[in-house]
């Protein structure tokens, strides 16, 4: 401040030095403690006297030594490849010969002497809490690493089950339908009627077991054969959709209402069944005694989609929102409403492969509404 005297900046100067919260040490140029303030005495554990006129390497632990002391430079507690003033992180050590980790700030005393101010300050806690969140750290990576490893191992299994479901199963399935067929043409009026519903019931089992295969195998390709992503019409999908399930609409007496979808950046194949799967799951559950409406419509922001896939069904108890998305999951019996379980279960893996979600809504009685939420761009999109 501009007229203080030389007394008053000695004054503030001393004040500064008592009441600093860090430890500070006066060193002289031959490495002797000239004065250390009352938080070293506390830091280090020594009475002033005990360190005031002895070496500097009284509170270095002795590796430090020969590194980081150069008397004859007049750096102390430098090191020799560093310049005077630049922060240090080292270990200092206590009258009791413990350590504790420091962060040590050098700079000249006053001008015209060789003294050197040591500011110390004991960062022992925070080094524990570092070292505290790198074994944390350390362990979630060994967590990860285990998780991607059983998943990897999981994901191998699934591929050779559907390597399994897709030669060794499907073809003593053919030979059960094929021959059952032919044992029924045979046999024709010749046996009696519980017979030919033995002969019925078999045929029908193996059907479901043929389809419970082919959904098992969609279902684990999602990931394994997956395609990459691409700019997709969504409108030119949903159309190809409901060609395809133009006599499902028709035996249901259902229709089916669209609005524009547009185009966002997904796998084709995925998309077709994402929404083929939907569409067929709100066909099938209808009330036969009113009329049946599928509305087909979506929202858009800057990066998602929204895809709403609605219908005047019988819907389902809240309750079972979760539960539906689960593999092999039925809420009605097999007798009634047909299927495998594995639709909605397989809508959920795509989405989620898309980097997406998909909810759903039940109102018993009257209704459902499945919502499904997408990215419109993606980084795994193959770019021109």
């Amino acid at each position: 401040m501009e007229g203080m005297s030389a007394d008053a900046d000695s004054q503030i100067d001393e004040t500064l030095f008592q009441l600093a919260p860090d430890a500070i040490l006066v060193v002289g140029g031959h490495g002797l403690i000239e004065r250390i303030n009352p938080q070293a005495e506390i830091m280090f554990g020594y009475a002033p006297a005990e360190l005031e006129g002895h070496p500097i390497e009284r509170v270095i632990p002795a590796r430090y030594r020969h590194t980081h002391v150069a008397e004859r430079d007049g750096y102390v507690l430098a090191p020799r490849t560093r310049r005077m003033g630049a922060d240090l992180e080292l270990s200092a050590l206590r009258k009791d010969g413990s350590e504790f980790a420091v962060e040590i700030a050098l700079g000249p005393h006053k001008s015209g002497t060789r003294s050197v101010l040591c500011v110390v300050r004991d960062v022992s806690d925070r080094h524990s809490a570092q070292k505290a969140l790198q074994q944390a750290h350390d362990e979630l990576e060994q967590r990860v690493a285990e998780r991607t490893h059983e998943l990897v191992r999981s994901n191998r299994e699934l591929q050779d089950f559907a390597y399994v479901a897709s030669h060794d199963l499907q073809e003593p399935l053919r030979k059960i339908q094929a021959f059952g067929e032919r044992l029924k043409l045979r046999l024709g009026d010749t046996v009696d009627a519980q017979s030919q519903d033995f002969l019925t019931r078999m045929q029908n089992a193996a059907v479901r077991m043929q389809t419970l295969i082919d959904d098992l195998l969609t279902f684990s390709r999602v990931t394994t054969r997956a395609q990459p992503f691409h700019a997709v019409s969504l409108d030119r999908i949903l159309q190809e959709v409901l060609s395809d399930l133009e006599v499902r609409i028709e035996e249901t007496h259902g229709r089916v209402e669209v609005g524009p979808l547009g185009t966002i950046e997904a796998d084709t194949t995925q998309m077709r069944q994402l929404l083929q799967n939907l569409i067929g799951n709100a066909l099938k559950f209808y009330d036969p005694t009113r009329e049946h409406v599928v509305r087909v419509s979506s929202t858009r922001t800057s990066e998602l989609i929204h895809i709403l896939v609605e219908d005047t069904g019988i819907g389902f108890d809240p309750k079972y929102s979760d539960r539906i998305f689960g593999l092999f999951q039925r809420l009605h019996a097999r007798d009634t409403y047909a299927g495998s379980g594995v639709g909605l279960a397989l809508c959920r893996k795509i989405a989620e492969r898309h980097g997406g979600s998909i909810v759903a809504e039940g109102r018993p009685g009257s209704g459902a509404t499945f919502t499904v939420e997408l990215p419109i761009t993606h980084p795994l999109a193959a770019r021109s």
